[in-house]
């Protein structure tokens, strides 16, 4: 399966944070797992143009894959790779369960 050249940003999230969000931005996993990917700064059509092919090598992925992005601030986000298949009841329940960690959550998870 080919990996996508770039990926979508959602808008209401680069709308939000428009004023802080730089090009680069840093993605750090809970093992201490740092990268780094390229943020179009298009408020009209928001995408990920640069570094998601590293990303997804990393990783290991093959087809879909699901990723919560905790935005800590600063162009800076905490993420959340599941390696397997999810349902939407396990992640609602994985965010109920995170949203009184405010260390974790100190920003919005898009």
């Amino acid at each position: 399966m080919a990996l996508p050249q770039d990926l979508y940003v959602d808008r209401a999230f680069a709308i939000k944070f428009q004023g802080e969000l730089g090009r680069e931005w840093t993605l750090a996993d809970s093992a201490g797992n740092v990268h780094t990917v390229c943020y179009n700064q298009d408020i009209v059509s928001p995408r990920i143009v640069d570094g998601w092919s590293t990303l997804s090598a990393f990783y290991g992925f093959k087809g879909d894959h699901s990723i919560l992005f905790c935005y800590d601030g600063e162009s800076c986000f905490h993420i959340t790779v599941f390696m397997g298949l999810i349902c939407e009841n396990g992640v609602n329940r994985y965010l109920k369960e995170l949203k009184g960690r405010e260390l974790l959550m100190r920003g919005s998870a898009y």
